[in-house]
Order: structure tokens, then sequence, then C-alpha cells
């Protein structure tokens, strides 16, 4: 044995024999995980779903050397990405992320939702459940299989009941762009709106019970290349609820020129009065017909302040109990609702919510009809993104 190899070894801890190193470490150090049930392929994706569904896993934790380690105590249980189904009923019991091990060892049926793309089942020690355990984490991981699905529609992650979130909401998604016609309607100057017509056959979607179907892609500055018109082959982006209205940001996205008329959903006052048929249209074009500027907007009334600090003002629609609001910001000429307060007008733009509030926003010259501008203002190049005004 040369000199050199004595000296490695006396540090190392080697030696001839095939005794295996053991450090001094918290254990475990693996997490071992097979899963049973139907996984899919690359080429035969699972259809992406938000309801429960369940797959089978068995854990075995294992030491540094990969041998079993009789563990007992919690790991926490994640997929990626989806959502782990905490709180439905499994096996008559109320399912928790948090799975006990005893001996190192673990089999259970395991609910999630919204998983898609190559998704897999993780399960890490992050420490006991109680945090008054004692047992400290080793932050050990492990992974399942690959469970392959389908990449969500725009339609698929924003359909909920709830109005001021979606399935996939602070995921990184990528949206289903393959075999649809994700196209861009409106371009501002921090972002653009698509919608994809896939869903519809026509522009106004309130031809059929698809709806949902639209979004914002939020890129900070006026988006160079895009048009209205062009077709969308690649989007992903972070998903999130800015004021209530999806929105992607950071957004990642191909397209391909082309061209197409976009036409509004023409509402009426029954779709405008009714919450879940406006969340259907959040971010769509829509035009009102029928709306009057209310003979209380003055200038001494509390919506009046909120129109000077937001550029957001009501519209009255029939004995809707809620009113709609217009921001008219995007305009190139000066405009004072309160000047017209009583009149009628016709308003087209695109569907937002701010806390709870339906806001039409304006997108250029063309999206106020019924009133005659008194003087022309510096130039606008767009819809901005929507602003938040008081509840």
């Amino acid at each position: 044995m040369s000199k050199l190899f004595f000296i490695l070894s006396t540090i190392l801890g080697l030696s001839c024999g095939t005794q295996k190193y053991t450090p001094d470490r918290i254990e475990p150090s693996f997490i071992l995980v097979t899963i049973d049930g139907e996984l899919g392929s690359p080429d035969a994706p699972l259809d992406f779903t938000s309801e429960a569904i369940t797959r089978t896993i068995s854990i075995q934790t294992l030491d540094f050397n990969s041998d079993p380690y009789p563990m007992n105590g919690d790991l926490k249980l994640h997929v990626r990405p989806g959502k782990i189904a905490s709180g439905e009923i499994v096996n008559g019991e109320t399912f928790d992320p948090y799975i006990t091990i005893e001996n190192g060892q673990w089999t259970g049926e395991v609910p999630f939702k919204n998983a898609f793309g190559p998704a897999r089942i993780w399960v890490s020690d992050e420490g006991d459940k109680d945090i008054m355990s004692e047992r400290q984490a080793s932050f050990a991981t492990g992974l399942s299989d690959t469970i392959h699905f389908e990449l969500p529609t725009i339609t698929d992650f924003n359909k909920i009941d709830d109005t001021e979130t979606n399935h996939l909401d602070r995921e990184f998604t990528e949206v289903q762009t393959d075999g649809r016609d994700v196209r861009v309607t409106v371009v501002g100057t921090s972002g653009f709106w698509v919608t994809d017509y896939a869903e519809q056959g026509s522009a106004n979607c309130l031809t059929n019970e698809s709806c949902y179907n639209s979004l914002f892609v939020y890129t900070f500055q006026k988006p160079q290349g895009v048009r209205p018109g062009y077709k969308l082959i690649l989007l992903t982006g972070g998903n999130q609820e800015y004021l209530g209205t999806t929105q992607f940001s950071f957004p990642d996205y191909l397209y391909e020129e082309g061209s197409m008329t976009i036409s509004p959903a023409v509402l009426t006052e029954t779709e405008l009065c009714d919450d879940a048929t406006m969340e259907g249209l959040e971010s769509a074009v829509v035009k009102i017909d029928s709306a009057t500027i209310p003979t209380t907007f003055t200038s001494s009334s509390d919506d009046y302040a909120d129109y000077l600090e937001y550029g957001q003002w009501p519209i009255d629609v029939g004995s809707c109990s809620e009113r709609i609001f217009v921001d008219s910001s995007a305009l190139s000429y000066a405009f004072n609702p309160a000047d017209s307060a009583g009149a009628p007008i016709t308003v087209q733009g695109l569907v937002t919510q701010v806390w709870r509030k339906w806001v039409v926003v304006l997108y250029d010259d063309n999206g106020l009809a019924g009133i005659t501008p008194t003087s022309i203002a510096s130039g606008s190049d767009g819809p901005r993104r929507p602003t938040p005004r008081h509840q």
C-alpha cells in the first residue's frame, strides 16, 4: 500500500475490508416510493381533472447505505405539479398529507387533484406533524414514478365556483395549446389578453356552457411582437389571482402570425347581474349596449373620488343590485363621466374583477359610444393592468 493511499485511507476512514462508511447523520437518508395504478404515458396521457383521484403508494425508508431504516414518525406527501386532496375521505377517514410511518414502512391510497404534464408524488421527512415532537427531520425525499397527464386548457383551470381563485392558483402552469385555438384578443401597455376559441366555436362564449376561456398575460411592459388575432402555440407562466382576476406573470410564449376578427360577447341584463356568468367572461372582450351613467354620479359622490384616483366609474344596467364599473383610463381623449350623468351609453372592453367588483376595461377609443368628447388629451396606446379600487 502506498504512503499516499495510507494517508487518504486514514483521512477518509477507508480500509481494504468491506466495512461501509457510516457518517454521523440524521436518518433516514433516502425514501423508496413505489406506485400502483394507471400512470399514462407521454403519448397517451391521462385527462387533467380538478376532481380528486387516488393512487396507491408503498414507502420504505432507507439509511445512508440504502439499507432499510426502521423509522417511526411522520412523513409528508406532496404532488408536483398538482395538489394533495387534503380533507378527502379515503377508506372512511379524512386524509391528512402527514402520514405515520411504522418500522420504516407505509402503504396506502393518496388522493390528489389538478396534476398536469409529467407529475410525481413526493414523500419527504419534514419532521413530525406534532410540533412538540423531539424527533429531528432528516429532510430525506423520495419520488414515485411519473404519472402523465394532459396539460390543462384555460377553461380546465379557470372554471371554478369561487370567483377569486382558480384550480392552479400559485402554480407555474403550462396551458394546452396543441390542437387548440388560443388567440391574442387585445394588447395593452403591460401585457395582453387571450381567449381559447376552441372552447366555443365563436367569439361569444355565451353560445354554450364552456366560457372561462380567457386570461390576462402580464408582461410588466408592453409586449413586443404579438398582435390581436395571433395564435399562441406555447404559453406558460406563474398562475396567480390579482384582485380576483386570473393572470400569468413572468410568461413564456410563442406565437404564429395570423388574423382574426375579435368580436365581443354582447351581454344582457340577465348575464350582467349573474356573478357566475361574469366569472366565466373574465378577461373576455364584451359589449354592453344598454347602460346608463347613474344620475347620482356627481363630483360630490363617493364613487367620484374613486374615479379620480383609479379611473373607474359606475354604470347602471337594468335592475342589477350590484353596479358594473368602467375603466376609461385608456381613452386618448378627455372624458368626465360625471358630465354625462343620466346618459345612455354603449360600452365595449375587457371584463376584470377588482375586489368582487366587476369592471369593464376599455382598450381603445371605440370602447364608448353615445357620448361626445369635449377635448383631446394626450394619446394612449391601450389598457393598463387593472388598478385596485377601494372596497
